[in-house]
């Protein structure tokens, strides 16, 4: 029998399966060497017996054919679970990197502590799709080794690694007794030559540590007052966090109201009308400011906080 007949045979026992036929399919896998054939004897067993540890989907995985691996780990990719995934882990190691990848996608939803060799090898891979899994993963499973990860993923060449590190830190507790960390954040937050991440560093920032130091109320103050809408965001949310909890906001609130931007002014007179500051310099130029703004919107925001 030929194997385009072969291929014929086994396409319509494919969408008609039947234990009947197991034993023919499995002589013709181990007899044959075309890789179709052998991807049509894998998809009939899985078919038919639900089995994705089958003796043929085994030595498919186990093969040096990365077409053949990634042909039957699409194949049972939806029957993989915590019991059988044992058999696909060694793709997450394969030379190719279109097998690892997807490999590690398919899995990506199994892997626990036990897997602990594979997860940190992901922050070391070469394809930034395997390393951000790896960072999403290593965080939520192993956060304290990941932890001595970061320092190194901050300073990554690649802007997408910066920016979903500074991201995940933000749900990590752990990270706040890191002052290493905490100072490289402040740096990217400065420096970086991404406005993305800079802004993601300023919400970090703020978010795990609510830093008010001088240098920290400038930076967000510079955010706050960018023509870059995303740091503008950053500054906002930076404020948000800090004002609830600096002991004296009483400068932040002054020089926020007197800011030449009118955005910034509205902002900071809601967020005195929110927190209710006891100052009687802040409301004195309050009473200041109202004389002295030709806006009526702002005038009447004014008065707003002074009751």
């Amino acid at each position: 029998m030929t194997n385009k007949t072969k291929k014929f045979l086994l396409t319509i026992l494919v969408e008609h399966p039947d234990n009947e036929f197991l034993s023919y399919v499995e002589k013709i896998y181990y007899t044959t060497k075309d890789i179709e054939l052998k991807k049509l004897c894998c998809q009939y067993v899985i078919n038919t017996t639900n089995d994705v540890s089958h003796k043929i989907v085994y030595d498919s995985i186990n093969s040096n054919n990365p077409q053949l691996q990634l042909d039957v780990l699409n194949l049972a990719k939806n029957k993989i679970n915590f019991q059988n995934m044992n058999i696909f882990l060694p793709l997450c190691s394969s030379k190719n990197n279109q097998v690892r990848q997807t490999a590690v996608f398919t899995l990506e939803n199994l892997f626990t502590e036990k897997e602990r060799i594979y997860l940190l090898e992901f922050l070391k891979d070469n394809i930034i799709e395997i390393k951000l899994v790896g960072i999403k993963l290593v965080a939520k499973i192993l956060p304290q080794e990941f932890l001595s990860f970061v320092p190194q993923l901050l300073l990554s060449k690649n802007e997408l690694i910066r920016k979903t590190t500074l991201e995940i830190l933000m749900q990590l507790p752990e990270v706040k007794q890191n002052f290493e960390i905490k100072n490289l954040v402040f740096n990217i937050a400065k420096k970086d030559v991404s406005i993305d991440v800079r802004s993601a560093a300023i919400k970090t920032f703020s978010f795990i540590w609510k830093d008010c130091s001088i240098d920290a109320v400038n930076l967000y103050f510079k955010a706050i007052s960018s023509y870059e809408p995303q740091l503008r965001q950053a500054g906002i949310f930076a404020f948000d966090n800090i004002l609830p909890v600096v002991q004296n906001p009483e400068e932040i609130f002054i020089k926020g109201i007197i800011s030449d931007s009118t955005d910034i002014t509205k902002y900071f007179i809601n967020k005195i009308i929110e927190l209710k500051p006891k100052s009687e310099k802040l409301k004195q130029i309050l009473v200041n400011r109202i004389f002295t703004t030709q806006d009526s919107g702002i005038q009447n925001l004014f008065l707003s906080s002074l009751s």
